[in-house]
């Protein structure tokens, strides 16, 4: 929840995330929002991901 004119931005804003793996191994994010007024809305992830284990040393960013 992010209240009506929080940094300066109208409208409450309701958002929600959903994170799926299917039984191929992908990752699906699903982002979902709502508002009671016309403002910006630009959801995105920054998560990063290390497929090589704890020695590899190489992450992966989605975003």
């Amino acid at each position: 929840m992010s209240p009506d004119s929080e940094e300066g931005y109208p409208g409450n804003l309701d958002c929600y995330v959903t994170y799926q793996l299917t039984p191929d191994n992908k990752l699906n994010i699903t982002y979902f929002a709502t508002t009671d007024k016309p403002t910006i809305v630009n959801m995105t992830n920054h998560s990063y991901f290390n497929l090589n284990g704890h020695v590899g040393g190489v992450a992966i960013c989605l975003g």
